[in-house]
């Protein structure tokens, strides 16, 4: 009864424990950009995408490709609120 439930149990946790951990860190990201920390946010994404890059074929799998593709999106928001930021830097005169 092991064998028939267990180990594929276990092989399945292993295989979506990396597509998990990707996902979470997405909403983690998602709520700092909320909160306008967006350093952390950037800290985090590179972090992420380390992550994506371990996730092998990606192409065949509907599922992780969607998940790419909200881990560029959410790179692009990051991107994009440390342009808008940058652009009212304090000027001294």
């Amino acid at each position: 009864m092991i064998a028939t439930y267990k180990v594929p149990a276990l092989e399945k946790s292993t295989e979506l424990a990396l597509p998990i951990s990707i996902y979470n860190g997405i909403n983690q990201i998602e709520d700092l950009l909320k909160a306008k920390n967006t350093v952390k946010a950037a800290v985090k994404i590179e972090k992420l995408k380390l992550l994506v890059d371990k996730l092998g074929n990606v192409e065949n799998d509907a599922l992780l490709t969607n998940l790419v593709e909200k881990v560029n999106s959410v790179d692009s928001k990051i991107k994009a609120t440390k342009a808008t930021s940058n652009n009212y830097q304090a000027v001294s005169i």
